[in-house]
């Protein structure tokens, strides 16, 4: 865990038009900083993030992003202020070409032509795990996740958890939606967590790049608060996981592979979904 502060004090004028009143106030707003990881002395990228849990941050964009297979594969990880250096036990160096890794990534995701190089990504990643949930559990833990977010939505920042077997087994909180899931993927590589039976819960909405980071370390359902997005569902489609969005409450909206998913009303109709 980073010694740094996610959060900072500023001062602001509070209005309320309708009371016509006006407050100065000082409250913690959410903080970001440029993050700079090096892989064997190569700088791969810079992620604007919360600088906080830099270790997990790291550990979970290198798996997500294709360029470590497993957590056994690193040597060691020394932080030191905004910068994290992992060191291998053997080269990647390929890897890190073939995940053509661009050197700046903002919370505010990314270029044309990085929407462009994910979706060519997607006929080479296949999620192979049949686990399944039912609809019942898929509320507990979007339940289970606005609770525990609850504070930072009031400073603007993204959350992401891991449930296995109905459990919170990993939690991570970031300023950009793609870190907070680099983020707890980290957490949850540490543990040893096996990812085909979890399920993805986050604030954020899913496009195809937050789609294939659930992909590439293989979790076959990934839920998220917000509604889907072109981009998303193309991506879990191919990739075969279950994209669920608009979950609040009773109500979620399924995109794809809705055969992990188990109701007692559901109709043979329903049983798939063609894209």
């Amino acid at each position: 865990m980073s010694a740094l502060s996610s959060t900072s004090k500023s001062r602001f004028i509070s209005l309320d038009i309708e009371k016509k009143t006006e407050e100065l106030r000082e409250e913690n707003i959410a903080l970001e900083a440029p993050i700079t990881i090096y892989l064997n002395d190569e700088k791969i990228v810079t992620l604007f993030a919360s600088p906080a849990s830099l270790e997990e941050l790291t550990i979970g964009y290198l798996l997500d992003q294709g360029i470590l297979r497993n957590i056994d594969e690193i040597r060691k990880t020394v932080i030191s202020g905004n910068e994290v250096k992992v060191e291998t036990i053997s080269s990647v160096s390929d890897r890190v070409r073939d995940a053509e890794t661009f050197k700046v990534v903002t919370s505010a995701c990314g270029s044309t032509e990085d929407f462009y190089r994910v979706l060519d990504q997607v006929e080479t990643i296949s999620v192979a795990s049949n686990y399944s949930v039912s609809v019942e559990d898929l509320v507990s833990t979007v339940r289970d996740l606005n609770l525990r977010s609850n504070k930072s939505h009031l400073l603007a920042i993204h959350v992401s958890a891991l449930y296995q077997n109905g459990s919170p087994v990993a939690y991570s909180e970031d300023v950009g939606r793609h870190n907070s899931i680099d983020k707890v993927i980290g957490f949850a590589a540490k543990s040893g967590l096996n990812f085909s039976d979890t399920i993805l819960v986050t604030t954020g909405r899913q496009p195809a790049d937050a789609v294939l980071k659930a992909a590439r370390v293989g979790i076959p359902i990934s839920v998220s608060i917000r509604d889907s997005i072109h981009s998303g569902v193309f991506a879990a489609w191919r990739a075969r996981i279950t994209l669920i969005g608009g979950a609040r409450g009773p109500k979620m909206n399924i995109y794809t592979h809705p055969w992990r998913i188990t109701y007692p009303f559901k109709s043979a109709k329903m049983k798939s979904i063609s894209h």
